[in-house]
C-alpha cells in the first residue's frame, strides 16, 4: 500500500518553520495592552520534548481515536456488520440525495448542539464505508464527515464547549445572534451538498480502495448473522452519547439528568426491584431467542439453541430470579420468616449503592473523554457477547484496526504538537499585531483574518480561545461597546471552523486523512472553492449584522 504523505510532510516543514520563526520574532503578548517579552526561542530539546508533553497531555484523544480503529477492525469481520451496511447501501443508492442531505444536516445539528469534533471521528469511518460501497469516492466521503463538522462549527448554537466560551466569557446568551447562526447552518449544508453533486459530475477515475483499512471485502450475505445485536449495541451507543453530550444544566436550564443520577446512585444494589428487572429481562430475552430458534430447527435441545454461555446464564438468572421470589413471598408478603433479612444484615450489605457499584460516572450533560472510551469499550464488549467472538479473535483483529489507523493517529498528533508549539512560544501575536491595530475600532474583516490564522495553529478550541485574539484581547480593547460581543463570539466560531476544513493541523481533517489514505494536495484541489464560498458568506452576514447593530 502506497502511502499518500503529502498532509505528513506538511505538517513537518510547518513545525520546522514555526520553530525558525522563533528565533527571528519575539513574543507579544495581550494583558491590558500589548506586551513584548523578546525572544522566546525553540531550541533542540523543547522540539524533543513537545512530543512527550503533547502525549503527556492529550494521551485521553489518542486513546479514544485509537480505540475507534480498534472497533472498527474488528467490525469488518463481523457478518451482521456487512449486512447492515449492505442494506444501508441498497437506501443510499436508492436515495442518493436525500441520503446525502440528511447526513449532512444531521452531523452538523449534532456538532451545533453538542460541539462534538473530535467526539464524532468514531462515526466517519461507518459513513465512509457506506459511502464507498454505494461508489461514492474518497473526496465525498471525507468532505461529507468533516464538512459537517465545519458547519456545526460555523454555526454553533448550544454547545458549551463552543458558544458556551463565549456566554460565559463575554456573559452574553445562546439566543443572541440564533437566526444568523442557523442561516449560516442551512447555507453552509446547502453549499456542500452542492459541491458534493458538482464534484460527482466531474469524477471518472475508479480510486483504488484497498488502501482504506476499515473496509471489507464483499461477500455473500450470511441470512444467519442477525444485525439486531449489533443495532441495539450501536443504537445504546448513539443514545447515550447524544445525551451524556448536551449540556442540559448550563445550556437549558434543565437539572433532570442531575438529579436522575443523585436517585440512581442512591438506589441499594441489592435491591429486589433491580434483580427482578435485570435477572426478569434476562430470563424472559433468553426465552423469546429459543422460542425464535426453535422455528427454524424443530430437532435441536434447550441448550444447544441458547448455546453454553446462554444457557449457563439462562439457569443463574432463574436461581437468582426463584430467590428473589421466595424472598418477597415469605418475608414480604406472608411474614413468615427474616432468614434473607438477617442474612442480608451478616454480609454487611446495607448501604451499599449502584453508585458505589458503578462508581464515579458523571451525569448526562458533563460527560468527559473518560467515560466516551468507556462506553466504547462497553461497545466492544456488547458485541463480544451478541456475536460470541473470543477474546484471541478480538485483540487479532482491533490489532489490524490500530495499525491500519496509526498514522492517522500520527497525524493527530502532530497537529496537537503545532498547538503545544504555539502555546509555549506565542510568535503570532507580534506578526498580527500591526494587522489588528490597522484600523480603529471593530473591523470584521481584520478581526476575521486574524481568528482565521489563529485557528490554523490551535486546532483544539479551548486553546483557540486563549489564542491570538482572546477574551481579554475582547474585553480590554471592546469593553465599552458590549453591543459587539454577541459578534465577537460568532466571528470566532465561523473562522475556527473554517480553519477546521483547511488546516493540515485540523484533528478531524487529518484523521480523515489518514484513515482514507487520501492526498491533502488533492483535497486542496478540490476543496478551495467551497472554502472562499463559505468564507464570503461568513463575512457577508457578520458584516450585515455589524451594521444593523
Amino acid at each position: 500500500m502506497k502511502r499518500k504523505n503529502g498532509v505528513l510532510y506538511t505538517l513537518l516543514i510547518a513545525l520546522f518553520v514555526y520553530a525558525l520563526l522563533t528565533w527571528i520574532i519575539p513574543v507579544t503578548t495581550f494583558s491590558g495592552e500589548f506586551q513584548n517579552q523578546g525572544m522566546v526561542r525553540m531550541g533542540i530539546s523543547d522540539m524533543l520534548s513537545y512530543p512527550t508533553y503533547t502525549f503527556y497531555n492529550f494521551i485521553y484523544i489518542f486513546v479514544y481515536l485509537g480505540l475507534a480503529c480498534c472497533l472498527y477492525g474488528l467490525l469488518r469481520k463481523i457478518p451482521a456488520y456487512r449486512n447492515f451496511v449492505s442494506k444501508v447501501v441498497s437506501c443510499v443508492k436508492e436515495r442518493d440525495l436525500f441520503f446525502t442531505i440528511l447526513t449532512i444536516l444531521l452531523l452538523a445539528v449534532t456538532v451545533a448542539f453538542n460541539g462534538f469534533t473530535y467526539e464524532l471521528l468514531p462515526i466517519m469511518p461507518f459513513i465512509a464505508t457506506v459511502l464507498l460501497k454505494a461508489g461514492k469516492d474518497k473526496f465525498t466521503a471525507l468532505l461529507t464527515t468533516v464538512g459537517s463538522i465545519t458547519v456545526g462549527i460555523i454555526g454553533n448554537l448550544f454547545a458549551a464547549s463552543v458558544a458556551g466560551v463565549f456566554v460565559n466569557g463575554l456573559a452574553i446568551n445562546y439566543s443572541d445572534l440564533l437566526i444568523a447562526k442557523i442561516l449560516l447552518i442551512i447555507i453552509g449544508v446547502a453549499l456542500l451538498v452542492v459541491t458534493i453533486k458538482l464534484h460527482e459530475k466531474k469524477v471518472e477515475e475508479n480510486e483504488e480502495l484497498d488502501d482504506v483499512f476499515f473496509l471489507y471485502e464483499d461477500e455473500k450475505e450470511d441470512k444467519n448473522s442477525s444485525i439486531w445485536p449489533l443495532a441495539v449495541t450501536f443504537g445504546f451507543f448513539i443514545l447515550v452519547k447524544l445525551l451524556a453530550s448536551i449540556s442540559w444544566s448550563e445550556t437549558f436550564g434543565l437539572s433532570f439528568f442531575s438529579k436522575l443520577k443523585e436517585d440512581f446512585d442512591a438506589i441499594p444494589f441489592f435491591s429486589k426491584y433491580i434483580a427482578f428487572i435485570v435477572f426478569g429481562l434476562t430470563v424472559i430475552g433468553l426465552l423469546v431467542k429459543y422460542i425464535v430458534n426453535k422455528k427454524k430447527d424443530n430437532n435441536k435441545r434447550f441448550i444447544e439453541v441458547l448455546g453454553k454461555f446462554g444457557f449457563v446464564v439462562f439457569i443463574i438468572s432463574s436461581i437468582i430470579l426463584g430467590v428473589v421470589f421466595i424472598k418477597v413471598m415469605f418475608e414480604d408478603v406472608f411474614k413468615v420468616t427474616t432468614i434473607f433479612s438477617d442474612l442480608y444484615s451478616k454480609l454487611s450489605l446495607e448501604g451499599v449503592t449502584l453508585g458505589m457499584f458503578f462508581g464515579s460516572i458523571s451525569p448526562f450533560g458533563s460527560w468527559t473523554y473518560a467515560e466516551y472510551i468507556t462506553l466504547l469499550i462497553i461497545l466492544v464488549i456488547g458485541l463480544m457477547i451478541g456475536y460470541r467472538i473470543k477474546p484471541g479473535e478480538v485483540i487479532e483483529n482491533s490489532g489490524y484496526g490500530f495499525r491500519g489507523g496509526l498514522y492517522a493517529l500520527v497525524l493527530c498528533m502532530l497537529g496537537y504538537i503545532m498547538l503545544v508549539s504555539a502555546s509555549n512560544n506565542p510568535i503570532m501575536l507580534t506578526v498580527l499585531k500591526p494587522l489588528l491595530t490597522l484600523t480603529k475600532g471593530f473591523n470584521v474583516l481584520i478581526y476575521s483574518l486574524a481568528s482565521f490564522v489563529s485557528g490554523l495553529f490551535n486546532s483544539d478550541f479551548s486553546y483557540f480561545n486563549y489564542g491570538i485574539v482572546n477574551l481579554t484581547y475582547v474585553t480590554a480593547t471592546y469593553g465599552d461597546k458590549t453591543n459587539l460581543f454577541p459578534l465577537i463570539g460568532l466571528v470566532n466560531q465561523s473562522m475556527y471552523g473554517l480553519a477546521l476544513l483547511v488546516a493540515p493541523t485540523s484533528i478531524p481533517l487529518v484523521f480523515g486523512l489518514g484513515t482514507l489514505n487520501y492526498s491533502y494536495k488533492k483535497w486542496w484541489k478540490f476543496i478551495w472553492k467551497l472554502f472562499l464560498g463559505m468564507f464570503v458568506v461568513a463575512l457577508l452576514i457578520n458584516v450585515i449584522i455589524l451594521i444593523i447593530i
